[in-house]
C-alpha cells in the first residue's frame, strides 16, 4: 500500500459495511452486502465469508463478491485435518485470531494452497474471524493482487470490523428466533381461542343435555365435569389474554367507554362464577378512558380475583368508579380474607397466588401490565376487611 495510511481506503469500506449491517434483514443479506462492500476498492480483489460445517469439518462459503469468485469453485478446506488445516481461514476459525499472508509466493505456510491462489492472481490475503463473546460465527477472507497488501494497522481495523459483523449476526439471529417464536405464539393463541375453546363449549353443551338423564349417583360426577370444563374454558381466556399481551408489547391507546365495558364484564363474570354476588356502588360514570380492546381483560381479571381468592360462604364483590378530571378510578372490593402481608409486595407479579386458589396466578400480572401500558396504575389499598384493588386510568 506504499505510504498510503490504512484508514484512507478502509474507512470507506467500514462505512459501507455499517450501512449494510443496518439495512440487512437476514444473515444471508448481511453477509452478501458485507462482501460487496469490499470489492471495487484497492487492494481488495475477492471477499468471501464461510462457516464451519460440523458434519464435514469443512468451511462452507456462504457469500462472496469480487473479480474472480471462481476461486471458491471446488474449494475444500478441512478445519482440523492436514494439509488444509493450516489454510488462513481454517486457522482463523480455530484460534479466533486474524491470519495475514502478505507474500503468498514465498510464505512457507501457504504451500498447500499457494498454486490455487496464484493461479487466480492473488498475492496476499487476510482471514478475519467473525467472533464475539468468544464464539466464532464464521470467517471473512480477503484477497489482493498486490503483495504486502495488509499491514498491521489495516489488520487491526479489519479485525474490529469482523467483531462488528459478528455482533450484527448475533442480533439478526436473535431477531429471527424471536420472530419465529412470535409466529408460534400467534398460532398457539389462535388454537387456544378457537379450537380448544370450541371443544370445551361442546363438552359443556352435551353435559347440560345429559343433566336430566343422570340419576342421583351420577349427578355429582356430571357437576364435576361441567365445573372442570368451565374452569378450562376460563383458562383459555387467560392464556389468550397473556398471549395477546406478549404479542403486542406496545399498546395503541384509543377512546373506550368505561361503563359499557365494565358492566359487560360484571354480567359475564357473575353468570360464570355464580353464586357470587357483584353489585355496583352508586352509578358508573358515563366517561371514556384511554385504553384498547384488552380493557375488558383488566376488569374480568379483577372480578375473577375477587371471587377465586374468596373463602366466604357467599362471595360478595362491590364495584365503584369515580371520574376526577384527567383520571378515572375503578375500585373492586370483596368480602374475602384480604391479602396476607407477605404477599402484598408481590401480588402483581407473574405467578402470584394466594388462599389455595384455583387461579393461574397471572391475572393480576396481566392487569398491571395492561394498565401501565395505558398510562395508568393499579394498587392494593388498605382495608379493614377483604381486599380492595384500585385501577386508575387516564380519561380520554
Amino acid at each position: 500500500m506504499g505510504d498510503e495510511p490504512a484508514g484512507a481506503h478502509v474507512d470507506a469500506v467500514v462505512h459501507r459495511v455499517h450501512r449494510a449491517l443496518v439495512a440487512a434483514d437476514t444473515r444471508a443479506d448481511l453477509e452478501s452486502a458485507s462482501c460487496r462492500a469490499f470489492v471495487g476498492d484497492e487492494p481488495y480483489a475477492l471477499a468471501w465469508i464461510g462457516v464451519h460445517d460440523d458434519a464435514t469439518d469443512r468451511i462452507v462459503p456462504t457469500a462472496s463478491a469480487g473479480e474472480d469468485a471462481s476461486y471458491l469453485d471446488g474449494l475444500a478446506i478441512q478445519v482440523h485435518d492436514a494439509p488444509t488445516a493450516t489454510e488462513p481461514s481454517a486457522t482463523a476459525l480455530k484460534t479466533a485470531t486474524t491470519q495475514v499472508r502478505r507474500r503468498l509466493r514465498t510464505d512457507p505456510d501457504a504451500e498447500p494452497w499457494r498454486d490455487r491462489a496464484l493461479a487466480h492472481g492473488f498475492e496476499s490475503s487476510i482471514a478475519i474471524p467473525l467472533v464475539t463473546d468468544w464464539v466464532a460465527y464464521g470467517v471473512l477472507s480477503l484477497y489482493s493482487r498486490r503483495p504486502d497488501a495488509f499491514d498491521d494497522a489495516e489488520s487491526a481495523l479489519l479485525t474490529e470490523l469482523g467483531e462488528t459483523i459478528a455482533t450484527a449476526i448475533v442480533g439478526i439471529e436473535a431477531r429471527t428466533e424471536l420472530e419465529a417464536q412470535r409466529d408460534g405464539l400467534d398460532l398457539l393463541n389462535k388454537v387456544v381461542r378457537h379450537d380448544i375453546r370450541n371443544t370445551l363449549q361442546v363438552i359443556s353443551g352435551y353435559g347440560d343435555l345429559l343433566e336430566p338423564h343422570v340419576d342421583a349417583d351420577g349427578a355429582d360426577h356430571l357437576r364435576r365435569i361441567l365445573t372442570s370444563a368451565q374452569s378450562a374454558t376460563e383458562l383459555t381466556h387467560t392464556a389468550a389474554d397473556l398471549a395477546e399481551v406478549m404479542l403486542e408489547r406496545r399498546r395503541e391507546r384509543t377512546s373506550v367507554p368505561l361503563a359499557e365495558t365494565l358492566e359487560a364484564q360484571i354480567a359475564d363474570v357473575e353468570t360464570t362464577f355464580g353464586p357470587a354476588s357483584i353489585t355496583v356502588d352508586g352509578s358508573l360514570p358515563q366517561v371514556r378512558v384511554l385504553a384498547d380492546g384488552m380493557l375488558p381483560s383488566v376488569f374480568r381479571n379483577l372480578l375473577k380475583n375477587a371471587i377465586q381468592h374468596n373463602d366466604a360462604a357467599s362471595p360478595e364483590v362491590v364495584v365503584s368508579a369515580v371520574a376526577d378530571g384527567e383520571t378515572v378510578t375503578v375500585r373492586v372490593a370483596d368480602n374475602g380474607p384480604g391479602v396476607p402481608e407477605h404477599l402484598r409486595s408481590t401480588i402483581f407479579g407473574q405467578g402470584a397466588k394466594g388462599l389455595a386458589s384455583g387461579g393461574t396466578g397471572i391475572g393480576l400480572y396481566l392487569v398491571r401490565t395492561l394498565v401501565e401500558a395505558y398510562g395508568g396504575s393499579v394498587a392494593l389499598e388498605d382495608s379493614e376487611s377483604g381486599a380492595v384493588f384500585a385501577v386508575e386510568l387516564p380519561a380520554a
